[in-house]
């Protein structure tokens, strides 16, 4: 019988739900997970779990959202190296073991009001550190600057989503950055 947890603080049995629903995400991905067993793995009852999160998808978001503030806090105190390329590297390999899930962010985020403010969210927090990793490169002024931005999101995009291909991540992410960032030699033409 699962037990009753009144006792404890709440923000500890949110942490305590969230904990085990990361866990099992990892283990069976999102299609395989159910709230049923992480209340049975939490020890609570199913409805103890819709208590703090109404559904499936809330509590996804809520998970994600959780690692994501957790490695951005971590990223901010960790990398003072003021490479922006690296910092952003550093990001993208701090969550990594989670990109299984970025498909399902995209497919559950037409779904959920919660997801696609988490979607919404990392992606801000994506282009801020492109446009950092871009900008010593491509100065603002930079006519295709945008472009090349929307380029190496969709890389990224790309990568986070798929499994690895033949060239370790990094790498090509590395390779987005270095040829779309390629200053003009002087005199020579721009294609439109």
């Amino acid at each position: 019988m699962p037990r009753n947890n009144r006792a404890t603080p709440r923000a500890e049995r949110v942490d305590g739900l969230l904990d085990v629903a990361e866990q099992l995400l990892l283990e069976r991905g999102y299609a395989d997970s159910t709230v049923t067993e992480v209340a049975r793995r939490a020890g609570v009852a199913p409805n103890a779990v819709h208590w703090y999160f109404p559904d499936k998808d809330a509590l996804l978001a809520a998970v994600l959202t959780r690692v994501f503030a957790r490695e951005e806090a971590l990223l901010e105190r960790v990398d003072g190296s003021g490479d922006p390329v690296g910092r952003l590297l550093a990001a993208l390999r701090k969550l990594e073991r989670y990109r299984r899930l970025s498909s399902v962010v995209h497919e559950r985020a037409v779904h959920s009001p919660a997801v696609e403010a988490f979607h919404q969210r990392f992606h801000a927090w994506l282009t801020d550190l492109l446009d950092a990793a871009l900008e010593q490169r491509l100065p603002a002024g930079e006519p295709e600057r945008s472009l090349a931005k929307e380029v190496v999101a969709a890389v990224l995009e790309n990568a986070l989503a798929h499994a690895q291909g033949a060239q370790p991540f990094e790498r090509v992410v590395r390779f987005a950055i270095d040829r779309v960032s390629v200053a003009p030699t002087p005199g020579a033409a721009r294609s439109g």
